[in-house]
């Protein structure tokens, strides 16, 4: 079920959630979030004093979102975000 992110946000500021939550030893985590920034609508990065064209910088190629098992080196997730701005010019 997808939750919305201020409610994600919400949930991660309670101390009483974050006590439930707990990481394994020997696991890698590795994340990196940039919602706040991609605008996929637009295909853009929104850095507050500019905004970036991706299809400009990406030579027709789509955004690669996956995540890795590195133990086994095995995809979780791949798959591409594809913008009509790719296809043109």
């Amino acid at each position: 079920e997808k939750v919305p992110s201020n409610v994600r946000k919400k949930w991660l500021s309670e101390p009483s959630f974050l006590a439930s939550c707990k990481a394994e030893k020997g696991i890698v985590y590795t994340f990196d979030f940039y919602q706040h920034l991609f605008d996929p609508v637009e295909f853009s990065l929104k850095l507050g004093f500019k905004k970036i064209q991706l299809a400009n910088f990406l030579s027709g190629q789509p955004i690669q979102v996956m995540a890795v098992d590195t133990a086994s080196g095995e995809y979780i997730w791949n798959f591409e975000v594809w913008h009509r701005s790719l296809c043109e010019g």
